[in-house]
């Protein structure tokens, strides 16, 4: 290996651990008249065809409200904050829809720290403001000024163990945050 090519494995290694956290979610079903008016009124002004699901997330630091449905054949979950104010849109995709250049990006960072990987989920994110991601759900097709990046959860072996965890890559594949997925703890066996 050249200079630069040690220089990138290191920086990767070094950065890793300056943007892990925790992350714990519990989501459930709410009743649509619980949902923010401004959460509604957008929703409502993409015209979804298929039926709108609302569910209410706790975390570690925070709580929002989501509306998932299907959407063009993916499905689509888009977050506001507790006031109804959107925060993101995400939908399902497939790893080979990340572009070439990204994806090899985010293969070689995750082949850098895992032996063995599953892919769990991979979503596009797409922020900005209310706007340009309401033109983003209605005409995805438009020149739009969204910010992309890909989420993806997956399960990975490193120092021999096994971890459920979530990455936040940028638009050209750089790992933005990593979160270490807390499973909640229950007194039954679950099969």
């Amino acid at each position: 290996m050249n200079n630069l090519t040690h220089l990138l494995v290191l920086l990767i290694f070094v950065t890793t651990g300056a943007f892990s956290q925790e992350k714990y979610e519990k989501e459930y079903r709410i009743k649509t008249e619980v949902v923010p008016q401004g959460a509604l009124e957008f929703i409502k002004s993409v015209g979804f065809s298929k039926k709108v699901k609302w569910y209410k997330e706790e975390g570690l630091t925070r709580n929002t409200i989501e509306a998932k449905t299907k959407h063009r054949g993916a499905k689509y979950s888009i977050e506001f904050n507790i006031a109804g104010e959107i925060e993101d849109v995400e939908y399902v995709i497939k790893w080979n829809d990340i572009p070439s250049l990204t994806r090899l990006n985010i293969d070689t960072f995750l082949d850098s720290i895992y032996q063995k990987m599953r892919l769990v989920k991979i979503q596009i994110q797409l922020t900005g403001n209310k706007e340009e991601l309401l033109k983003a759900l209605v005409k995805p097709e438009a020149n739009l000024s969204v910010i992309t990046k890909y989420e993806i959860v997956l399960k990975g072996k490193s120092d021999s163990r096994y971890e459920l965890l979530e990455y936040l890559f940028s638009e050209n594949g750089q790992m933005e945050r990593k979160s270490k997925i807390t499973l909640k703890n229950t007194d039954n066996l679950e099969y």
